[in-house]
């Protein structure tokens, strides 16, 4: 309230400050009294910018004369005379009026305007209110608003004196008083705040009134939005805070004879669609008005005959005329309208002439977006006789191709005009199928999504044309049609941000049509006879977003009997009501989320739905209680990533609920690793700029369920904003599925069984199959394994594209709509793709042009001066396109093809305009500001691609450049100003007058682009504001992209010539003994460099046994334009490779070479050199850059492997064999500019290093710099988790050490084991490669005693001499399982174990034995050989090392050490697989399925996957000890883990070993010179004391406590030079002889 106060007092002490002195006065009157005449000149200015000082504004100038003249009573008639009206697009300075002589005056003002002008009005004034206003008859909004703003300046509340705030004021100071009052005003019915101030001496008062529009109950304004608004920026889009209205008052008098002297106002509205500091745009509006005569009446004002009164308040006649004709098509609401011109159809003529030529001309250019702006304005304002006239026109051109084209942008401006009359006429020419297709229908119909006026009539009649003929026969329109429908109820209906006109009480949608039309589609939704049918209606009825669809939506969401994918539709179906009605939607959906026994898809899409209402703290914390004791580890993951990502939006529409996310977050406990473990997952990356104003945010979401490999739903949407404009759901696109993994492993299965050459033929061919072997007969039959199941649901997709938070268009995918040539192959075929090559070869030719507003919004609200300003935002683009594609295979009558080509030609054009627009709406003339961002795009294409994959693939692209220099792209921003005259009898649509501003030279930088770069130059002028205040996007800037041919066609070569055979060549040996011997760091101790030579003398003779292949990748794009060559020389195994690449001045080599590789542990432990050593080397011009890595592993790693050696022999040899410490040389000589970035992004590196890790980093200078252009680095991994890392990097002046660094993620290390090869894998195609591998990642892991599931579920277990049931394939649709899995314990005493794997017709055992493992397949013996390798058509055999054997299939691969087995499984297998391996559906606990498909408990689960047959024994109270048949918690087993691993480590650390010791007193550490006997396990049995030399540092000494902890993490056997020498620098270091315990014996552990 004080603030309102201030402002006014402000104010009012200015109001005689901006008058014009120059006008004589007569002033013979006190005060307002019957029978005289008061004259008053009235300024009204009204400005549309910047609110920024200095820049251009579109200024409309009203100057008038105010003649009032008071009757018998309370009644004043009022006259404007000697009128004038002009305009400026130059001024800078709105704040202050202007003299008139500095506008533009209207000449030519049109006399009705004048006469209508010039009307009287007559009033009631008492006590300085105004009330029951009359006017002319004949008078028009517009003029009678006009008047309105002049009567607006002459109210007052007079007697209104109740004080309500002041302060006490001193002998000096004049007396104040403030009262609030509430009074219709011509801005609305608001609540207004007085300010008097008393001026004894001269009698005369400041008066000052401002309008408090944050407490109005009626506002006349109009608002049509597209976009959503979010709660965060609600009232700030509805401008009251925006707003100010101050009027400042000179009154002389009494409360009861007063006189007003003058009056001034000063208003502003700001256009902020963010937030308040985000100003965009601004209207501001001066009037004054100063009494200039007062007497006599000079002449007698007529007397005006109307009974209808009015009131102050801004007569919106004119809008309700516009959108009443919109919304109905009755042409007496057109002729309420101002008509600023009578010859449309002449002016729509010309500009589709004008059109007509540009499209011949084949160019787009920048005035085509304008134009079809110009023709949607003026077909708004055309009725039926008029667009029949158009039509003619326009489908009468002379050239058929560019008929074609204007009759498709006719129709498309028809959709965007959005007039009940434009939509008649576009719904009958698509009925009858005159010069428009139903598919060009379909796409022009989604226009309408985004109409200004839609109304319940023009619905009917979109449903009208739904329900027609030709809508039945072409399902693409009817489902445009419907969807649109449901979006134009919905801008009628639905809660949006639309502001219409509201008059005498009329309701634009009542209850009960809102009821016919949810009845209406729910009636088509259970007449339907399809699923897509059903899905049509529901997405219907989600667009129309009505808040009466709720509980029929709530009735399909519950009733189970439905499938799933109705039901997740019918979920998505509440979000147009997620802001209407959250608290409804929330109330629904918590109980189906709650529901564990709900489908998962469906509790998933419940939450996403429940989280887009924005809950509050109760709902939220209901969410965070289910998330602490969810089961569900895909529901898990999903809420996790969802509520994540909320947290951290940016968006900032969302930050209050950003925050409420947040700290519930902070009260659950989870890690990356629960979200990223899981294929469920939501995610949100945005980024935003408030100089610019500009951001944009992307989600993605991923709904996976344990019914299914494949994604159930997967979406993906942006928003953002866009100069301001804030576009909310902009666009969505989405895929749900429901059992479509079945269609793709039939796809698989043909694939594996038979070949992809073997499929996909010119010929077709019949199928083989196989048959089961007796023994797996007699199991099948002996367990009765019951078949799993996936959903009875046939398999179908949905794909969907969303914009605006409407649906645009879905694409039902089933077995009804897959090609035929498909299904086929699906049902067992082959592809016979002899036809296709038909229909290939003959190509498709197409053309199609487009007219669309990508977006439109406006805004309209009235000024103190009686005209209203309309803020608009469009994106007007027109788009054509128009060419031919074909297809080739290559050779043509071969039986199989072994190469494609593809000939593409096409003409893209493109020209768009994003306009931002304020205008001060007047039929006498219109200003204004813009600021217009327009792009061209004319990019000619004719491309052939030819691509060949016989012996080595090649893809050879031809472009053929065009023949003349070409304009092929231009974007522009400009600012202007801008004046419009409307003249009634003009014949073409009337131009602006524009005039675009610049910003002074001190007030931006600017820049000239004149660049050629080969065939393309750019030209054009770039401008950056200096002051913040101002956006980017607002400045003048140009820019301009040429092409400019050279030659007539360019050819670009992709050459892939892989595995070609090599012989291996000696200079490869020479380099890699160069490089050896060389010191890592500085500190580094010496080691044997003849050894390690040796070494590398062996690994290479072997390497010449091996077979070395040459890869050779080339990339020429010719005429030498580009050229690069890439050469690799590798082994088979990848344990050698050399790659050398060439370039135009880039040339750059990498070679690594593995150590030996061990097959076994004994192998590894007895190797002494395990170093992988890589050298590269970069050259790029005078810059070269040598690199040398050497992979190695530390001591914590050598301990680590001892105490895992209690593993299987594959897990300890695979753990044993990875290098986690990598030592890095790299030597360069760079030139000046090069040196300058590597030190500056150092430097930005250090201070990341500081910053995010100040206590486990530190950075020390070096007293002697080592040689220059050296770095050393040295990296160590932690070997357990590979999650920690220790880095210590050494550069020429200084070293930065890093110091156990926690990483979210886990490292990758080198491994030198031994890893067979498959020779049968490496000779399949590429093709059926990816087919086999498309997902094998489950694996299950089985101990002696212990088993973990697919789904990492851990179980005690025993075997017992029967075969158990291990895994098997127990979801084909024919009793034949592809493989099953089983294990026995051989007997009872020791823990050996026999496998039997059964693959097709295809058996193989395996077995331990005293002579090691057997294998058998077939009955045959597999014995051992290095390397042995036996290839079958299912399977493959491989001796990993004499006690490992691994047998790899397309479904399953099994490993087995005699004890031990490993099972992977590939995923499609997932609901399909039984056994002990579990369930394997990603859920931990439902694992335990029996063989009839029932959960059970652990000793039933297995015992009902026990083989007994008459060769095997147990005892019968075998599965009743549930001590060896029970679950392991993940605690657990990380406990029983460490024990294992502290029992391991113990088995070594019995006798006490040399360390240095540290001995801690009270005030000082001390660590001994030399090392001492000390347990290593810290627990001494014996011991005793004696003198030992120590340095004692003070216990303050950083480095000191540093040391104690490297010590207690890793014993210290000596001190190194380093060491030494940090240690002896430190200050108050004293070296002593002191008394340490020394350990004799060491405490043993029995467990």
């Amino acid at each position: 309230m004080k603030f309102f106060i201030a402002l006014a007092l402000l104010g009012a002490a200015l109001a005689s400050s901006h008058f014009d002195r120059s006008i004589e006065r007569n002033i013979q009157e006190s005060s307002f009294r019957a029978g005289r005449e008061y004259r008053y000149l009235f300024n009204g200015q009204l400005s549309a910018g910047l609110p920024i000082p200095s820049t251009p504004q579109g200024i409309s100038r009203l100057q008038t004369q105010v003649n009032l003249q008071w009757t018998d009573g309370n009644t004043v008639r009022m006259q404007l005379q000697k009128t004038r009206f002009a305009t400026s697009q130059q001024e800078t300075n709105s704040m202050k009026m202007l003299p008139f002589e500095r506008f533009e005056e209207v000449d030519r003002m049109d006399r009705e305007h004048q006469q209508l002008l010039a009307m009287p009005v007559e009033f009631d004034y008492e006590n300085g209110l105004v009330s029951e206003i009359r006017f002319a008859e004949d008078d028009q909004a517009w003029s009678e608003n006009i008047k309105r703003a002049v009567i607006n300046m002459l109210q007052v509340n007079i007697l209104k004196k109740e004080k309500h705030d002041g302060a006490e004021k001193s002998d000096n100071q004049e007396p104040t008083f403030a009262f609030t009052n509430v009074e219709r005003t011509l801005e609305g019915e608001c609540e207004v705040l007085y300010t008097v101030e008393e001026n004894q001496k001269n009698e005369e008062q400041r008066w000052a009134k401002s309008i408090n529009f944050d407490k109005c109950t009626r506002r006349p304004y109009i608002h049509h939005v597209q976009t959503p608004v979010c709660k965060d920026c609600q009232q700030t889009l509805d401008h009251d805070k925006m707003s100010s209205t101050v009027l400042s008052y000179n009154i002389s008098g009494t409360p009861s004879s007063f006189l007003i002297n003058s009056v001034e106002l000063r208003s502003q509205h700001l256009f902020a669609p963010i937030s308040e500091k985000h100003q965009l745009v601004s209207a501001f509006t001066l009037n004054t008005m100063e009494l200039i005569y007062a007497g006599e009446k000079k002449s007698e004002i007529k007397e005006v005959r109307n009974e209808k009164t009015s009131d102050l308040v801004y007569n919106q006649e004119w809008e309700w005329a516009e959108q009443q004709w919109a919304q109905t098509g009755e042409e007496k609401y057109l002729r309420q309208m101002p008509q600023w011109n009578e010859n449309k159809v002449e002016m729509i003529q010309k500009m589709f002439s004008l059109m007509a030529k540009q499209i011949e001309q084949g160019e787009a250019e920048l005035e085509a977006a304008h134009t079809v702006a110009r023709i949607v304005k003026v077909l708004r304002q055309c009725n039926e006789e008029q667009l029949e006239q158009i039509y003619r026109h326009v489908a009468e051109h002379k050239d058929e191709k560019i008929a074609e084209q204007l009759r498709s942008i006719y129709f498309n401006t028809l959709a965007l005009a959005g007039t009940r009359v434009t939509i008649q006429q576009f719904v009958d020419k698509v009925q009858s199928r005159k010069n428009i297709t139903p598919l060009k229908a379909s796409v022009a119909i989604k226009t309408l999504v985004d109409m200004r006026y839609p109304s319940l009539a023009i619905a009917e009649d979109i449903a009208r044309l739904c329900e027609s003929d030709v809508a039945s026969s072409f399902p693409a329109l009817r489902q445009s049609c419907w969807l649109t429908y449901g979006s134009i109820v919905n801008g009628v209906c639905g809660q949006t941000p639309r502001v219409f006109v509201q008059k005498n009480g009329v309701k634009m949608c009542p209850r009960d049509a809102k009821q016919r039309i949810v009845d209406k589609l729910i009636q088509q939704f259970e007449s339907a006879s399809s699923r897509y049918e059903k899905v049509l209606a529901l997405k219907t009825l989600a667009n129309a977003g009505l808040d009466l669809s709720v509980y029929p939506l709530e009735k399909i969401i519950l009733n189970e009997q439905q499938e799933t994918t109705v039901r997740a539709q019918a979920i998505e179906s509440f979000r147009r009501l997620r802001h209407q009605m959250p608290t409804k939607i929330q109330r629904v959906l918590m109980p189906i989320y709650l529901n564990r026994q709900q489908p998962q898809h469906i509790r998933m899409s419940a939450l996403h739905q429940i989280i887009y209402t924005q809950p509050e703290w109760p709902v939220l914390s209901q969410i965070g209680n289910q998330l602490r004791q969810e089961r569900n580890q895909q529901v898990r993951a999903f809420t996790l990533s969802l509520l994540r990502s909320y947290a951290n939006n940016e968006s900032p529409c969302e930050q209050t609920f950003s925050s409420r996310v947040e700290s519930l977050l902070n009260n659950i406990p989870f890690s990356s690793q629960e979200i990223d473990r899981f294929e469920s997952v939501y995610g949100k990356w945005s980024t935003y700029s408030r100089r610019h104003q500009t951001g944009v945010e992307t989600n993605f979401a991923s709904l996976f369920t344990s019914e299914s490999v494949l994604p159930t739903e997967m979406m993906a949407s942006l928003e953002g904003v866009l100069s301001g404009e804030w576009n909310q759901y902009f666009a969505q696109v989405g895929f749900t599925q429901q059992n479509m993994e079945k269609i793709i492993k039939r796809i698989l299965t043909n694939v594996q069984e038979k070949g992809l050459e073997q499929i996909v033929v010119r010929g077709k061919r019949a199928s083989g199959s196989f048959k089961p072997t007796e023994f797996l007969s007699n199991l099948l039959e002996k367990l009765r394994i019951t078949r799993r199941q996936s959903s009875e649901q046939d398999p179908h997709a949905l794909l969907y594209i969303r914009h605006r938070d409407m649906d645009y268009a879905f694409l039902p995918i089933d077995a009804e709509s897959i090609p035929e040539v498909i299904r086929s192959m699906i049902q067992g075929g082959r592809l016979e793709i002899g036809d296709i090559e038909r229909v290939l070869a003959q190509g498709v030719h197409f053309s199609a042009s487009n007219a669309a507003f990508l977006y439109e919004t406006v805004r309209r609200i009235p000024t103190p001066m009686g005209l209203p300003v309309q803020f608009t935002s469009k994106m007007p683009t027109i788009a054509s396109v128009r060419g031919q594609i074909s297809f080739e295979l290559e050779p043509k009558n071969g039986k199989n093809f072994d190469g494609l080509r593809l000939h593409f030609q096409a003409e893209p054009r493109v020209a768009s305009t994003h306009v931002l627009s304020l205008t001060v709406v007047c039929p006498i003339a219109e200003v204004g500001t813009k600021f217009l961002h327009q792009a061209v795009l004319n990019t000619p294409i004719d491309t052939e691609v030819k691509m060949l994959w016989e012996d080595k693939v090649i893809i050879r692209t031809l472009y053929k450049a065009p023949s003349d220099e070409k304009r092929i792209a231009m974007i522009q921003s400009r600012p202007v100003t801008f004046t419009r005259t409307v003249s009634p009898d003009a014949r073409q649509y009337p131009e602006s007058v524009e005039m675009t501003y610049m910003l002074q030279p001190h007030q931006q930088l600017t820049q000239s682009l004149d660049r050629e770069y080969k065939q393309i130059r750019v030209q054009g002028t770039l401008n950056r504001p200096t002051n913040g205040r101002i956006p980017q996007w607002i400045v003048d800037n140009n820019v301009e992209v040429y092409y400019n041919p050279s030659v007539e066609q360019y050819e670009a070569v992709l050459e892939f010539d892989m595995y070609n055979t090599h012989k291996m060549e000696k200079n490869y040996e020479k380099e890699y003994k160069k490089h050896t011997g060389r010191k890592y760091l500085e500190a580094e101790p010496e080691y044997d460099e003849e050894e390690h030579q040796e070494q590398i003398t062996k690994k290479f003779e072997w390497l010449q046994n091996e077979k070395v292949y040459k890869h050779i990748v080339k990339f020429d794009l010719k005429p030498s334009v580009f050229r690069m060559e890439m050469e690799a020389v590798c082994n088979n195994d990848f344990h050698f490779c050399k790659t050398q690449v060439r370039g135009d001045e880039l040339t750059a080599s990498v070679q690594y070479v593995y150590p030996q590789t061990p097959k076994t542990v004994e192998e590894l432990k007895e190797q002494k050199y395990r170093q992988l050593v890589v050298i590269g080397e970069v050259n790029y011009g005078e810059n070269t850059i040598q690199i040398n890595v050497n992979g190695q592993q530390s001591q914590e790693q050598k301990k680590f492997v001892k105490q895992i050696e209690q593993a299987p022999e594959h897990e300890t040899l695979l753990e044993a064999s990875r290098l986690d410490q990598y030592q890095t040389v790299v030597e360069y000589e760079l030139e000046q500019m090069p040196t300058q970035y590597f030190t500056r992004y150092w430097n930005m590196i250090q201070a990341y290093l500081r910053v995010q890790y100040p206590w486990t980093s530190r950075i020390e200078s070096r007293e002697e710099s080592s040689r220059k252009n050296i770095i050393r680095a040295t990296f160590n991994v932690e070997p357990r988790q590979r999650q920690t890392v220790n880095m210590t990097v050494e550069t020429p002046m200084e070293t930065t050490v890093l110091e156990r660094v926690e990483l979210p993620f886990q490292l990758p290390t080198a491994q030198i084991h031994y890893q067979p090869r498959n020779s049968r894998f490496e000779q399949k195609p590429i093709m059926e490669k990816i087919a086999r591998h498309a997902s094998k990642q489950a694996n299950c892991v089985v101990k002696s005693t212990k088993i973990q599931t697919f789904d990492e579920v851990a179980y005690r277990n025993q075997f017992t001499p029967c075969y158990s049931v291990l895994a098997k394939d127990c979801g084909s649709e024919k009793n034949e399982p592809r493989f099953v899995v089983l294990m026995k314990k051989i007997t009872e005493k020791k823990e050996w174990k026999n496998v039997k794997v059964i693959l097709g017709e295809q058996e193989i055992e395996m077995y331990k034995t005293q002579e090691g493992l057997i294998c058998r397949v077939n009955g045959e013996d597999f014995e051992y050989q290095p390397e042995a390798e036996m290839e079958k058509k299912q399977f493959n055999l491989i001796w990993l090392n004499k006690n490992t054997i691994k047998i790899d299939s397309d479904d399953v691969t099994v490993q087995f050490d005699g004890i031990n087995a490993r099972i992977h499984l590939s995923a499609f297998y997932r609901n399909q697989q039984c056994g002990l391996c579990g369930h394997y559906d990603n859920e931990k606990e439902n694992e335990f399925y029996d063989a009839e498909n029932q959960e059970n408990t652990i000793p039933k689960f297995a015992k009902s996957y026990l083989y007994k047959d008459s060769k095997c024994n147990y005892e019968r109270t075998h599965f009743e000890k549930e001590e060896n048949f029970r679950r392991i918690e993940r605690d657990q087993e990380d406990q029983e883990q460490e024990m294992n691993y502290e029992e391991s480590r113990r088995e070594h650390d019995d006798e006490p070993t040399e360390q240095i010791a540290v001995v801690e007193r009270q005030h000082e550490i001390c660590f001994t010179q030399k090392p001492v006997l000390r347990c290593q396990n810290g627990k001494s049995q014996e011991s005793k004391k004696q003198k030992t030399n120590v340095y004692c540092l003070p216990s303050s000494n950083s480095w000191a406590r540093r040391q104690i902890r490297e010590i207690r993490r890793e014993p210290l056997t000596q001190w190194s030079e380093s060491q030494l020498r940090n240690l002896r620098e430190q200050p108050q270091m004293e070296e002593r002889t002191v008394r340490v315990p020394v350990d004799q014996k060491c405490e043993k552990f029995d467990y």
